[in-house]
Protein backbone atom coordinates (compact mmCIF):
# COMPACT_ATOMS: atom_id res chain seq x y z
CA UNK A 1 0.00 0.00 0.00
CA UNK A 2 1.14 3.78 -0.96
CA UNK A 3 -0.22 6.56 0.69
CA UNK A 4 0.52 9.28 -1.57
CA UNK A 5 -1.74 12.51 -1.09
CA UNK A 6 0.99 14.79 -3.70
CA UNK A 7 2.13 11.91 -6.11
CA UNK A 8 0.84 12.33 -9.81
CA UNK A 9 2.79 9.84 -11.84
CA UNK A 10 3.75 6.15 -10.99
CA UNK A 11 5.68 3.98 -12.56
CA UNK A 12 5.05 0.18 -11.93
CA UNK A 13 7.48 -2.28 -13.04
CA UNK A 14 5.82 -5.82 -11.64
CA UNK A 15 3.72 -8.86 -12.42
CA UNK A 16 0.24 -7.53 -12.41
CA UNK A 17 -2.80 -9.51 -11.88
CA UNK A 18 -4.52 -9.79 -8.32
CA UNK A 19 -1.04 -8.43 -6.81
CA UNK A 20 -1.37 -5.08 -8.31
CA UNK A 21 -5.46 -4.95 -7.93
CA UNK A 22 -5.06 -5.21 -4.37
CA UNK A 23 -2.28 -2.29 -4.69
CA UNK A 24 -4.50 -0.46 -6.52
CA UNK A 25 -7.36 -0.97 -3.96
CA UNK A 26 -5.25 -0.34 -1.09
CA UNK A 27 -3.36 2.52 -1.70
CA UNK A 28 -4.54 5.87 -1.26
CA UNK A 29 -3.29 8.15 -4.24
CA UNK A 30 -6.09 11.28 -4.71
CA UNK A 31 -3.54 13.57 -6.94
CA UNK A 32 -2.51 10.17 -9.19
CA UNK A 33 -2.85 11.28 -12.44
CA UNK A 34 -0.66 9.08 -14.93
CA UNK A 35 -0.04 5.51 -14.01
CA UNK A 36 2.70 3.75 -16.19
CA UNK A 37 3.31 -0.17 -16.67
CA UNK A 38 4.56 -2.45 -18.66
CA UNK A 39 2.79 -4.62 -20.83
CA UNK A 40 3.92 -8.01 -18.68
CA UNK A 41 1.77 -6.04 -15.83
CA UNK A 42 -0.96 -7.09 -17.75
CA UNK A 43 -0.67 -11.05 -17.90
CA UNK A 44 -3.68 -11.27 -16.09
CA UNK A 45 -6.87 -8.84 -15.88
CA UNK A 46 -6.42 -5.55 -13.66
CA UNK A 47 -9.46 -3.82 -11.93
CA UNK A 48 -7.99 -0.37 -12.29
CA UNK A 49 -11.81 0.85 -10.87
CA UNK A 50 -10.18 1.89 -7.75
CA UNK A 51 -8.03 4.85 -9.67
CA UNK A 52 -10.35 7.86 -10.33
CA UNK A 53 -11.81 8.97 -13.79
CA UNK A 54 -9.11 11.32 -14.67
CA UNK A 55 -6.13 8.79 -14.08
CA UNK A 56 -4.36 7.76 -17.74
CA UNK A 57 -3.17 4.17 -17.12
CA UNK A 58 0.05 4.52 -20.14
CA UNK A 59 1.04 0.89 -21.02
CA UNK A 60 4.37 0.30 -23.09
CA UNK A 61 4.51 -2.82 -25.33
CA UNK A 62 7.57 -4.05 -25.48
CA UNK A 63 8.61 -6.16 -28.04
CA UNK A 64 7.86 -9.81 -26.06
CA UNK A 65 4.62 -8.35 -25.53
CA UNK A 66 1.49 -9.53 -26.92
CA UNK A 67 -1.19 -7.02 -28.14
CA UNK A 68 -4.13 -9.13 -26.85
CA UNK A 69 -2.63 -8.76 -22.74
CA UNK A 70 -4.24 -5.06 -23.61
CA UNK A 71 -7.82 -7.44 -23.36
CA UNK A 72 -7.13 -7.42 -19.27
CA UNK A 73 -7.23 -3.52 -19.28
CA UNK A 74 -10.49 -3.39 -20.28
CA UNK A 75 -11.71 -1.51 -17.28
CA UNK A 76 -8.91 1.36 -17.73
CA UNK A 77 -11.06 4.27 -17.48
CA UNK A 78 -8.87 5.90 -19.98
CA UNK A 79 -5.79 4.25 -21.57
CA UNK A 80 -2.93 5.33 -23.10
CA UNK A 81 -0.60 3.04 -25.49
CA UNK A 82 2.89 3.17 -26.85
CA UNK A 83 3.06 0.00 -29.03
CA UNK A 84 6.62 -1.00 -30.89
CA UNK A 85 6.64 -1.65 -35.23
CA UNK A 86 6.19 -5.32 -34.25
CA UNK A 87 3.12 -4.92 -33.31
CA UNK A 88 0.17 -5.09 -35.95
CA UNK A 89 -2.38 -2.62 -35.98
CA UNK A 90 -5.38 -5.15 -36.55
CA UNK A 91 -4.28 -7.16 -33.45
CA UNK A 92 -4.15 -3.93 -31.40
CA UNK A 93 -7.59 -3.06 -33.06
CA UNK A 94 -8.86 -6.62 -31.51
CA UNK A 95 -7.52 -6.32 -28.42
CA UNK A 96 -9.33 -3.24 -27.76
CA UNK A 97 -13.03 -4.71 -29.32
CA UNK A 98 -14.25 -4.78 -25.59
CA UNK A 99 -13.43 -0.89 -24.97
CA UNK A 100 -15.66 0.55 -27.78
CA UNK A 101 -16.78 3.92 -25.11
CA UNK A 102 -13.78 4.07 -23.24
CA UNK A 103 -10.77 6.81 -24.51
CA UNK A 104 -8.25 5.18 -25.92
CA UNK A 105 -4.97 6.95 -27.13
CA UNK A 106 -2.01 5.47 -29.17
CA UNK A 107 1.12 7.02 -29.78
CA UNK A 108 1.24 9.04 -33.30
CA UNK A 109 5.01 8.51 -33.35
CA UNK A 110 4.19 4.71 -33.62
CA UNK A 111 4.36 3.35 -37.34
CA UNK A 112 1.03 1.76 -37.36
CA UNK A 113 -0.93 4.41 -35.77
CA UNK A 114 -3.13 5.77 -38.32
CA UNK A 115 -4.06 2.13 -39.56
CA UNK A 116 -5.04 1.69 -36.34
CA UNK A 117 -7.01 4.78 -36.20
CA UNK A 118 -9.22 3.66 -39.79
CA UNK A 119 -9.69 0.18 -38.56
CA UNK A 120 -10.49 1.09 -35.35
CA UNK A 121 -12.86 4.07 -36.49
CA UNK A 122 -14.41 1.19 -38.68
CA UNK A 123 -15.36 -1.33 -36.26
CA UNK A 124 -16.77 1.67 -33.66
CA UNK A 125 -13.34 1.53 -31.66
CA UNK A 126 -12.91 4.44 -29.97
CA UNK A 127 -9.08 5.01 -30.47
CA UNK A 128 -7.55 8.65 -30.64
CA UNK A 129 -3.75 8.92 -32.13
CA UNK A 130 -1.87 11.86 -30.53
Amino acid sequence: MIEAPQLEDLFIECPGGESLTEFLRASKLPALRLLALGGEALAEPIDFSPLRAGVIVHVELGPADEVELLRNATSARVLSLDPGPEHPAEALVEALAGRAEQDTWVASAWCNAVVAHELARERGVRLRVG
